[in-house]
């Protein structure tokens, strides 16, 4: 397929983080920077042998031993409060270990703008917060604050924008993934804020997704994190060549005509299941899309723009499964890789060379056994 071009992917991430409280922070005096995850994922194209930075979080899913809930169709519209009590098990601190490790190189999934389309604060707006304000209003100095406004972020095409609403509006949250539905600021939001004391919950200004602020305060709460990365690895399966054969073939039956019939008969629900991929289009669907100019001002080209990590990485594996590519676990060290050749068993040669080895020493060693005991 042709080449995407994609503007604004910048994402955080820490050089540490801790578990605290059952949801994973940046760790104290962490430093934070930005980077783009698509410029990773096109450059490690030619840096590391076509492996594509999501299998990192497939590799993590599989080291884990993770699978999607059997719920997972409605987990996807429950807010994180309905969440913690969807996977209770206690990790090792070689488990833990990874997770944070695994953060420290990508960043957190940015579940809560993933989710969230629409956040209404409570009054008190300060002018120095984040967004758009009426330059009359600036008159009354940067550290003013509106009693009868509030800040209000809204996502748009991708990305968060914040503007004053006067009067202020009741604080609330609208949750759009996978369907709208309204909340309050203490079910939606304040979940994912680990500083602010719950009394404040509904009142607290709570920073504009995607700033430099908000990633700083925010945090996901594990078992959460853990549970959308299964059901990111597990769509991730369903686009497999494999998968998809045996889904064409099993519609291709369902669409068989029946003797004596002139319409094929229904697609029963599984099928209808198969066919539509829900929770990969559920994954996708916060990336918005907008019309820019080339990096010389050639020419219009459409561009890409996702609030969330997740997003990011499940476009990489659509791209990829598009190009012809699979996804397979390394037989050396079980690290998940992607790959454009069918025969590739490992993911470097040095995998390769490594089982070869080992499964010589193993011949080697059976031979000189059964020599001895002759």
């Amino acid at each position: 397929p042709e080449r995407m071009r994609l503007q604004e992917s910048e994402w955080w991430r820490f050089e540490r983080y801790e578990l605290k409280g059952g949801k994973v922070c940046p760790a104290p005096n962490a430093k934070g920077e930005n980077y783009s995850p698509w410029a990773t994922y096109e450059s490690g194209k030619l840096t590391t042998k076509g492996r594509s930075p999501y299998t990192e979080l497939l590799t993590l899913v599989s080291v884990l031993g993770l699978s999607p809930p059997d719920n997972y169709d409605s987990l996807l519209g429950q807010g994180s409060a309905d969440v913690e009590s969807c996977m209770k098990k206690k990790w090792s601190a070689d488990q833990i270990g990874a997770i944070l490790t695994w953060c420290s190189k990508w960043g957190l999934l940015g579940l809560l703008p993933h989710r969230v389309s629409r956040i209404a604060l409570s009054e008190n707006a300060k002018l120095s917060n984040y967004g758009y304000v009426d330059p009359r209003l600036r008159t009354l100095g940067s550290d003013a604050t509106l009693h009868d406004y509030g800040w209000v972020h809204q996502r748009l095409n991708g990305v968060w924008e914040s503007h004053l609403h006067g009067p202020a509006e009741h604080p609330s949250v609208i949750v759009s993934n996978p369907t709208f539905e309204v909340r309050s600021l203490t079910e939606a939001v304040w979940p994912y804020f680990p500083s602010v004391p719950k009394n404040r919950a509904e009142s607290f200004q709570y920073p504009r997704p995607q700033s430099r602020e908000f990633w700083r305060r925010y945090a996901e709460p594990v078992e959460e994190f853990l549970q959308w990365a299964a059901i990111f690895a597990h769509e991730v399966a369903r686009m497999s060549p494999k998968f998809v054969a045996e889904n064409s073939a099993r519609a291709a039956k369902a669409r068989t005509l029946l003797p004596g019939h002139r319409i094929p008969p229904p697609l029963n629900d599984r099928t209808v299941h198969l066919s539509t991929l829900p929770q990969m289009n559920a994954l996708v669907e916060p990336i918005g899309q907008f019309v820019g100019w080339s990096d010389d001002y050639s020419e219009i080209r459409l561009r890409w723009r996702s609030p969330s990590l997740i997003s990011w990485f499940a476009l990489m594996a659509i791209h990829d499964t598009r190009a012809g590519t699979r996804v397979e676990a390394c037989r050396a060290c079980s690290q998940v890789f992607s790959t454009n050749s069918y025969q590739a068993l490992y993911c470097s040669e040095g995998c390769a060379w490594r089982d070869r080895k080992r499964k010589a020493r193993a011949a080697a060693k059976g031979e000189n056994h059964g020599e001895e005991t002759r």
